[in-house]
């Protein structure tokens, strides 16, 4: 199964640009369709779109493309953010924003298009299984804006438990210092299958529409996943066994709407966070 999951995605990574920041491990080529939009008809935040604090507090919806291939797997999602305190001081990062496994394609779930009208997506039930570490929203203290990492993950087995080493995030009161590389080693987890981030700041303003370009990845000082130190203030592989999860999941080729369309850069100044547009097109 391993095999043919990964070759599927390879062959599908060749035509697509990351949709995890440049630097962050593990990376991902295939797009997580994430909206904090709940309307009938949902508008999906752009990968490395930037977004008003303000609008990211309630649990999003997840999305995934609406393939026989995974109908019937079951999922985990995770969310970090690996800029607290801020990008130029990444010391407390990893925050573990959300860990929810058990995630399903329901029986009857909500369908709408994407971008384009190119694909059907399908919305994953998040509420099937207790969340390891509930849904925090950002609360970054620096201007600069922190990036907010999602994952999406086969699930090996029917039921998920914190690997040894990690225990100490169950429940979400401690969410300091995770590490997604080392949780991904540890839980026997494949690599993602799909992936998508946003940035927030203090005071960043959008809808996610806009996408950003050139946030690079901070000179890494995480801590791995054994420090037993906690967050100051709010923000301050193996082959998986069976389970049902034995089909070879692909997802299509991200279009340039869902990734770096109408790219834009963050800078701060005294005057307050600045937004300069510099416009850059991807071509798949």
């Amino acid at each position: 199964m391993a095999a043919r999951y990964l070759t599927a995605l390879l062959a599908l990574a060749g035509t697509a640009i990351s949709q995890t920041p440049q630097g962050f491990s593990p990376s991902v080529s295939q797009y997580l369709p994430v909206t904090y939009d709940t309307s009938a008809n949902p508008s999906f935040f752009a990968n490395g779109g930037v977004f008003d604090k303000r609008a990211v507090q309630t649990i999003p919806e997840v999305y995934v493309p609406d393939l026989a291939s995974l109908t019937g797997q079951t999922f985990i999602v995770l969310m970090v953010d690996p800029d607290a305190p801020s990008p130029q001081n990444n010391s407390l990062g990893q925050i573990l924003h959300w860990l929810q496994p058990g995630v399903k394609v329901p029986i009857a779930s909500k369908k709408v298009r994407g971008p384009n009208n190119s694909t059907t997506y399908i919305m994953l039930d998040t509420t099937l299984a207790n969340a390891i570490a509930p849904y925090r929203g950002p609360a970054p203290p620096s201007q600069d804006p922190h990036r907010y990492i999602f994952m999406l993950f086969l699930q090996p087995k029917p039921t998920f438990t914190l690997p040894a080493g990690f225990e100490r995030f169950e429940g979400g009161n401690d969410r300091r210092q995770f590490n997604a590389d080392a949780f991904v080693k540890a839980a026997g987890l494949d690599a993602p299958i799909a992936g998508n981030y946003f940035l927030a700041g203090a005071s960043t303003q959008g809808d996610g529409g806009q996408a950003t370009q050139g946030f690079d990845m901070p000179s890494s000082n995480n801590s791995t996943s054994g420090s037993n130190t906690s967050e100051v203030g709010a923000e301050s592989t193996r082959t998986p066994t069976s389970n049902g999860n034995d089909t070879s999941p692909t997802f299509p080729t991200p279009t340039p709407s869902q990734t770096h369309n109408g790219a834009i850069r963050l800078k701060h100044s005294v005057s307050g966070l600045i937004v300069v547009f510099a416009v850059a097109c991807f071509l798949i």
